[in-house]
């Protein structure tokens, strides 16, 4: 199994999520669903972590976007790695540290590095 993969999507960012919320909470339980569903295919491709993570987000998209709005999405991912038993839980216990790096691109993904610690 990997401790790196990509998945090739563009995340809600927080400005976006915060409009649905506003709409209606079932509105962002559904886009909730929807991502974190769409990530755990790409999280099954990750090693099962025994031991607590470092993880390390790697946004590529264009520059339209704040990068702390951008970096919400990695919650979904988190969650996406617990549905998908990569790890037990997303709390500090598990998640030692997060480091988010931005790069320019024409095409939006997010690459998502592992380290057992």
């Amino acid at each position: 199994m990997k401790n790196e993969i990509e998945i090739p999507i563009k995340f809600p960012g927080l400005n976006q999520i915060i409009t649905e919320a506003k709409k209606a909470p079932k509105l962002y339980s559904l886009m909730k669903k929807k991502y974190t569903g769409f990530a755990s295919l790409y999280t099954k491709k990750l090693k099962r972590c025994t031991r607590p993570v470092f993880v390390e987000f790697i946004w590529k998209g264009n520059r339209m976007r704040d990068p702390d709005n951008i970096a919400v999405g990695g919650k979904f991912i988190l969650d996406a790695m617990v549905k998908s038993q990569r790890i037990p839980d997303d709390s500090q216990k598990w998640i030692k540290g997060i480091n988010h790096k931005f790069e320019y691109s024409k095409t939006h993904s997010v690459i998502i590095k592992i380290k057992e610690i």
